[in-house]
């Protein structure tokens, strides 16, 4: 009875490595297309669809702050992706925070560093971020200052600040938190560049084909349920805003950067 209930217990648990994860994200974000389109093409993944339940020990992934709020499934595995900050958006969740890698943040400000003049770099944090900053803070020997702001207009207020140089800053960079640092506050911040003439440094490689100078994009390096872990990064820049901050090209073997320009 024993060797039947041993062997019972690894059957399910083979059979639950075996299903593919179901995956909830919205559709036409380019962060979220490039790991899912082709593994939703050849099976790996499946999409989570509304009224069918994940089978008993099926992972399920979520991308994104909209996803995660919206998949509740008490007694599934849930993990979210693309989310920002050390705890998950939903209480059962798991979280595999979507925080660039220290070092590459502060590879990248070293290279923007020449002409300072002692001013800091300021890193535009969010609740859900500031732990993530107070790091890169204390890892930054003086390099790095740190704000929070809790809405999109505090974030522009900064940005007001600087253009009229009630503030200095060598460079700002925003982070992950994408509902409070939105797409109209990056609008914003892209305009400040030439009008304050500081670098700002973003969260994608699509930000930075907006008009951001640079951004280290987080990269999952490991998508199997059992073997999930924090994220690495990249280096991507805007060759035509870095060279005329002075630096004209960026080169690492670690973080690989890549130059970008529509």
């Amino acid at each position: 009875m024993f060797l039947f209930g041993f062997f019972l217990a690894l059957q399910m648990q083979l059979q639950s490595n075996s299903l593919p994860p179901l995956v909830a994200a919205p559709d036409a974000v380019p962060e979220f297309d490039r790991q899912i389109k082709s593994r939703l093409a050849d099976g790996t993944w499946r999409r989570l669809t509304d009224g069918v339940a994940p089978a008993a020990g099926q992972v399920v992934y979520t991308f994104g702050t909209a996803a995660a709020l919206a998949t509740r499934l008490p007694g599934r595995r849930v993990v979210e992706f693309f989310v920002a900050g050390s705890r998950p958006l939903v209480d059962g969740h798991e979280i595999v925070a979507w925080d660039p890698p220290p070092g590459a943040q502060l590879f990248l400000f070293n290279e923007f560093s020449k002409g300072r003049q002692g001013r800091s770099f300021c890193v535009l944090a969010t609740p859900r971020t500031a732990e993530s900053a107070r790091r890169l803070v204390m890892d930054s020997s003086g390099l790095v200052t740190a704000e929070t702001v809790k809405t999109p207009g505090e974030a522009l207020r900064l940005a007001a600040d600087l253009i009229a140089g009630r503030r200095r800053c060598a460079g700002v960079q925003l982070t992950g938190d994408f509902e409070v640092l939105d797409s109209v506050v990056v609008e914003g911040f892209v305009r400040l560049q030439v009008r304050a003439g500081i670098p700002v440094f973003g969260r994608t490689r699509h930000e930075v084909l907006m008009g951001l100078t640079a951004a280290v994009e987080p990269q999952y390096e490991s998508w199997e349920p059992q073997g999930l872990r924090p994220p690495g990064g990249q280096i991507f820049y805007n060759k035509y805003m870095s060279s005329w901050f002075g630096v004209e090209e960026i080169n690492s073997m670690q973080w690989k950067p890549q130059a970008l320009a529509r």
